[in-house]
Parts: structure tokens; C-alpha cells; sequence
């Protein structure tokens, strides 16, 4: 293997001579901008979250009969406020102690506080100061970039900070909230891959692997048992910061996964489905989820957000890979993650 830097310099070069209008124009016209005013309720909002088939959406409030933008709001940020929230821990006592004497009191108060959480007006969730490993901030100007502004500082923000989407702003004249854009690490990523001949090259593409420094990078996650309660898995998830765990059995053989995504699915209906087993409840949504296990040599061969690396003899998860490791591998300081076949 030879040192990867000079060309991963070259390509972060001709990617820094390129503008985010750039990378706009490439993926053409992308489908209007699905928002959510502020004053929505939670279920209102998991359930376009889900419908649409997104992670995030920008927040407006009306003034004057126009919209306004205000905030972000993640499935993340709405994990962060649900894990506290208490009709979960009432649904947790109330599955323990099966014979309280009071339980009819009980039931109504878990109906009130069930009500109370899915009729939540989202701007709470924006208000509040529990905060997500993506979302430390609502504020518009740390999710934004200029259409003007460099390739490079969007690829800088996909991979340096907490942020898996970018708000584009508009011209100074288009300043409209029509006008807004979304950019996600999958729009950069299908850009890169759009345009590799020419970004990336024909001796990147025939020479250059990813080495075993790349894996390293994804090592840290987490993984839990498939009997934990699905409930706790999401409690796990916002205190260690992750947007998905690693699911094993018995045996320590990947089963599967759990990831703040599933949270869209989540209506007053289903609610009890929290207290199921992680095995359980990934069964229940087995024809709406989709996670991927791949061995190490046909990773760059899928377009997937997660992807787990598993040992080939026991399927154990051994990496976790996700965008922004792969983003990373563009950054210079990170040439290391890549490697050039001799």
C-alpha cells in the first residue's frame, strides 16, 4: 500500500472549486420542501416524518400570512424528549406491577399522559433543552449553508460536526421560504458517485481500497441483547449518543438493529409495542424496516445510511459504517482511512 494523501488532496482541491449551487444543479430538482409548523403535534409530525420518508424537517410559524422559518426538528430530537417522557414510564410500572389494586386510576392516568405526549406541539420539542447528539442546537445558522459557499465547507459539515443534513439557504432576492433546499449526506455521496469519473478519476477508482483503518473508524457503537426491552434500547440510543445500535443474540450473532428511525412508526395504538422485547418489536416492523450486513469487500457496493461490518465466521458486528465515515475519507487529514493498491 502507498500514502493515499496526494490524491485525496487533489480531489478535496477540485471539490473546494465547486459551490454548494453546484451540487444542487447536478441532482436536479428535488420534490418541495415537506415542513411542519410549529404549533403541530408529535404525532402529526412522526407520522409525516414516516409518510415521507425523512430524518428531519424545517419548523415555520406563520406571521403576516407567510411562513417563517424557526427551527429543525429531527426524529432525534423527538427521541430525546420521548425517553423522559412520562407516559413510557407508566407504561414500564404498569406492565411490572400487573395487580395494583388502583389499576382503573392507573389506566385513566396512562390514557391522560398518553394523550398529553402525541398532542405535544412541536415547537416543545425544539424549545426544550434536552439535547441529541445531531441537534445540540435548533438555531437556523448552525443547520444552514449559502448556495455560494464552497463544496468543501458542506463536506466539512458532514463530517466534522453533528449534522447529517444542511439547510441551503436562498439568494438575498429569492429569500422566500419556498426557496429553501435540503442537502443530505446521500445527496453528497450520489453527487461524488454521479461525477466520479471526473471528481475522483479513473487510477482513484481502479487503485484506491478502503484499508483497515477505515473499519477502526466505526468502532465505536454500541450493542445490546435482543431480549432488552425495546423501550430501553431507545433509552440507550440518546445516553450514548448514537443513531443506532447493534442487536445480538444469544450467541453474540447480529440479528438486527434499533435506530431513533423507528420511532416514526410509533401512534397511540402501538404504544405498548415499547415494552416488547428488541426481537419482538423489530418483528413487528419487519415489512417497513431495512438494515443491511454486509462483508468488508462489498461495502462501497451499496447506498445505505448504517451498514454493519460482521465477522465472516461468526457474524459477530465487528464495525459499524456509516456516511460520514465514508465522507471522511475525502477530508485530508483523514487520507489514512484510504489506502492506494501497488
Amino acid at each position: 500500500m502507498s500514502n493515499s494523501k496526494p490524491m485525496i488532496n487533489e480531489i478535496y482541491n477540485k471539490l473546494g472549486e465547486l459551490t454548494v449551487q453546484d451540487l444542487l444543479y447536478s441532482i436536479g430538482e428535488k420534490k418541495k420542501l415537506v415542513s411542519v409548523n410549529e404549533d403541530s403535534t408529535i404525532e402529526y409530525t412522526l407520522n409525516l416524518l414516516k409518510n415521507e420518508n425523512l430524518l428531519s424537517l424545517p419548523v415555520y410559524r406563520m406571521s403576516d400570512g407567510e411562513k417563517c422559518l424557526v427551527a429543525m426538528v429531527s426524529i432525534f430530537d423527538i427521541l430525546a424528549h420521548s425517553v423522559f417522557a412520562k407516559v413510557f414510564h407508566l407504561k414500564e410500572e404498569e406492565q411490572i406491577n400487573v395487580n395494583v389494586d388502583n389499576w382503573v386510576e392507573r389506566y385513566l392516568l396512562i390514557v391522560k399522559e398518553e394523550r398529553s405526549f402525541f398532542e405535544t406541539p412541536v415547537k416543545v420539542v425544539t424549545n426544550s433543552m434536552l439535547t441529541t447528539r445531531e441537534s445540540q442546537s435548533n438555531k437556523i445558522s448552525d443547520w444552514s449553508i449559502r448556495a455560494e459557499e464552497p463544496l468543501t465547507t458542506l463536506l466539512r459539515m458532514f463530517t466534522t460536526s453533528r449534522f447529517h443534513r444542511a439547510l441551503v439557504l436562498p439568494q438575498e432576492k429569492e429569500n422566500t421560504f419556498e426557496n429553501l433546499k435540503i442537502l443530505t449526506q446521500t445527496d453528497f455521496v450520489n453527487f461524488l458517485f454521479k461525477n466520479r469519473l471526473t471528481l475522483l478519476g479513473e487510477e482513484f477508482l481502479k487503485k484506491m481500497e478502503f484499508n483497515e483503518n477505515f473499519f477502526k473508524y466505526g468502532l465505536n457503537f454500541t450493542v445490546v441483547p435482543e431480549t432488552m426491552k425495546a423501550f430501553d434500547g431507545f433509552k440507550t440510543l440518546y445516553s450514548k449518543g448514537s443513531t443506532g445500535l447493534a442487536v445480538v443474540d444469544a450467541f453474540d450473532k447480529f440479528v438486527g438493529d434499533l435506530s431513533g428511525e423507528d420511532l416514526r412508526y410509533m401512534v397511540k395504538e402501538n404504544l405498548d409495542d415499547l415494552l416488547l422485547t428488541i426481537k419482538e418489536f423489530n418483528l413487528k416492523l419487519l415489512c417497513q424496516k431495512k438494515f443491511q450486513v454486509l462483508k468488508k469487500k462489498d461495502l462501497c457496493r451499496n447506498k445505505l445510511h448504517r451498514i454493519w461490518v460482521v465477522d465472516d465466521a461468526h457474524y459477530k458486528p465487528i464495525s459499524c459504517i456509516s456516511l460520514t465515515t465514508l465522507l471522511t475519507a475525502f477530508v485530508p487529514e483523514h487520507f489514512e482511512l484510504l489506502a492506494i493498491k501497488v
